[in-house]
């Protein structure tokens, strides 16, 4: 076995490499580099996430564009190198949920910079794209956990950049007003300026992790729907990405106007676009629409109609992009026209989720409890702990048994229902 500070040697040195003297990387043998990486980044040889994120960062840096024209050292070979084109893709998934244990919270933002800078990089690159694609059919359930923590750090990572934007915003306009700055007591306006350099010192980082986050939901979900619309993911992202629009073109929209945005690399306008597009990557999906429909604590007709109004005055998409939107738009509000319309039928018990006293639209049964639950509630209890909630026995999701015949009765109940339609939404001539 390989000692533990001979690896780290070797990877320090190739790290070192790579971030400050990539050029001297011409010189290496790029395939043994390749190989070397792609291999000890597979779960089988190296434990310790600390000398895996190295590796990560021998990649990430080694991709970093060298000048204006030429891509990164590593670029080329990493691009067409047969075991980095099906291994690499499904090794970084894999990392990217193994890190994050609880003495590693600040430091798994820093690994899956790196793991996202890699997947950015070789995105376009369609052999790249395929194995990330299968490895959503491979192991469907790891695609999921995967997801869910990149949900995890988008949602965390908007919420503290635009918490930090807000407070800028509002220390910089208290400031702006002289007179006013002056008379406050000292230890206030001390208070204040510190205030302000911590969130000037954080708010970088934040900002472009959200951005880079929402970026590569929105390049997944242009190839990739399934995982997306899941029961367990499908309300997080709707409640997600409306609560940041809400933010960013609601009433409280002025109060993250700041002084010099790009000191913060702060872009709302990139920020918009990569959520409009992920709203229409996702715009014909029934479970993707349900779960906007039913989102009222953000959603509103009216935000999304100001939200179309300022892609288009500010020439942030195109105007069929902006119909898109508005198309969208009404299909989430004919889908809650629908939803109001089912609240107001009672439901049959034996319909109902045992532990959300929901609606089941995939019954399931358990094989020990025979307990009949939705697929969706069963797959997000098993995402923390396979065991049955029921009984506490071990369980696997793919040991659960369609129940085809409530499922039936199920879809035969919803049937009679009509879809509602609701009143029309602005068209796009009117914005």
């Amino acid at each position: 076995m390989l000692p533990e500070y001979l690896f780290d040697n070797i990877t320090e040195y190739f790290d070192f490499l790579a971030r400050y003297n990539p050029d001297a990387l011409d010189d290496a043998d790029k395939d043994i580099v390749i190989t070397f990486v792609v291999t000890f980044l597979s779960p089988n040889y190296v434990n310790n996430p600390f000398l895996k994120a190295k590796l990560v960062s021998i990649l990430s840096y080694g991709l970093w564009p060298m000048g204006y024209w030429r891509k990164g050292a590593l670029f080329d070979r990493l691009s067409v190198h047969s075991l980095s084109t099906e291994y690499l893709m499904p090794t970084l998934i894999r990392f990217f949920i193994a890190t994050g244990g609880h003495t590693q919270f600040w430091d798994k933002f820093n690994f899956r910079r790196d793991i996202q800078r890699i997947f950015k990089s070789m995105w376009e690159n369609p052999l790249h794209r395929e194995a990330f694609v299968k490895s959503r059919h491979d192991d469907f359930d790891q695609f999921i956990r995967f997801v869910n923590m990149l949900m995890s750090d988008t949602t965390f990572h908007l919420e503290e950049s635009l918490t930090g934007m807000a407070k800028i915003a509002s220390i910089q306009t208290q400031q702006a007003n002289t007179e006013a700055w002056a008379a406050l007591p000292q230890n206030e306006r001390e208070d204040q300026e510190s205030q302000l350099r911590q969130a000037e010192s954080s708010a970088p980082f934040h900002t472009q992790m959200g951005l880079e986050n929402v970026k590569l939901i929105r390049d997944i979900t242009a190839t990739t729907k399934e995982p997306f619309v899941t029961s367990e993911i499908v309300d997080r992202l709707a409640a997600s990405l409306d609560e940041n629009l809400a933010v960013l073109v609601g009433p409280k929209m002025s109060e993250l106007k700041v002084t010099n945005p790009e000191k913060y690399s702060f872009k709302p306008k990139d920020l918009l676009a990569a959520i409009a597009q992920i709203y229409l990557n996702l715009g014909n999906e029934p479970e993707f629409i349900r779960a906007v429909a039913n989102d009222g604590r953000s959603y509103s007709k009216e935000l999304f109609e100001k939200f179309a109004r300022l892609l288009k005055h500010r020439a942030i998409m195109t105007d069929a992009e902006v119909a898109e939107v508005v198309s969208f738009t009404q299909k989430v509000e004919d889908m809650k026209a629908t939803i109001q319309m089912e609240d107001e039928r009672e439901v049959p018990d034996e319909f109902l989720d045992p532990l959300l006293s929901t609606l089941m639209k995939d019954p399931v049964i358990l094989p020990v409890s025979r307990v009949v639950i939705d697929r969706g509630t069963i797959r997000t209890v098993l995402l923390s702990k396979e065991v049955d909630p029921f009984n506490n026995v071990p369980l696997k999701y793919e040991d659960c048994i369609p129940d085809t015949e409530l499922k039936a009765k199920i879809d035969a109940w919803l049937a009679e229902g009509n879809t509602q339609k609701a009143a029309d939404v602005m068209d796009v001539d009117q914005l």
